[in-house]
């Protein structure tokens, strides 16, 4: 994740492998998701440095890959 950027809650979850975006917001509305200890809700940004919190796992993004052709 780019050090400055925010990136939507639901991405960021997607991202990293463990849901669809779709699931990711039902895990959030069911109020499964924390960032930094506080409960999130729909539309949240994620900025780097946050922790994030799904069903009490940290969740961490997956590294971009770079690929040369």
């Amino acid at each position: 994740m780019n050090n400055n950027a925010a990136t939507r809650l639901n991405k960021f979850i997607s991202e990293s492998g463990l849901c669809s975006r779709r699931e990711a917001d039902r895990f959030i509305e069911k109020g499964n998701v924390f960032i930094n200890g506080k409960r999130a809700k729909i539309g949240d940004q994620v900025f780097a440095g946050d922790k994030v919190m799904v069903n009490g796992h940290n969740i961490e993004p997956k590294e971009e890959s770079n690929f040369i052709l």
